[in-house]
């Protein structure tokens, strides 16, 4: 992240987000392609996961996580491992 302006006011989105008492998942994409190329994903916590990721992968990610419980209530940093097959979400929020 450049704009550590834009973090904060990010940062302060996400905490309004936690706190509405919706279910919610926060999916923070690292840089974004225009690939539509499936990826398998990697997923992780605490801001520090580097890398790119297509458009088109975390809009199936983000439709996925509609369909699983276990991604409510969670936030995580996503980017693409390599070329591949799209690892499902549920891989993710098991794991945890």
């Amino acid at each position: 992240m450049t704009n550590w302006g834009n973090f904060d006011l990010e940062i302060t989105g996400e905490d309004a987000i936690r706190g509405s008492g919706l279910t919610y998942t926060i999916v923070r994409p690292c840089a974004l392609t225009e690939s539509e190329n499936p990826e398998i994903l990697q997923f992780a916590h605490g801001d520090n996961l580097r890398g790119q990721v297509s458009r088109w992968a975390i809009a199936k990610l983000c439709v996925d996580s509609l369909q699983w419980a276990e991604a409510g209530g969670k936030t995580f940093e996503v980017s693409a491992r390599e070329p591949g097959v799209t690892r499902p979400l549920g891989h993710f929020c098991s794991s945890n």
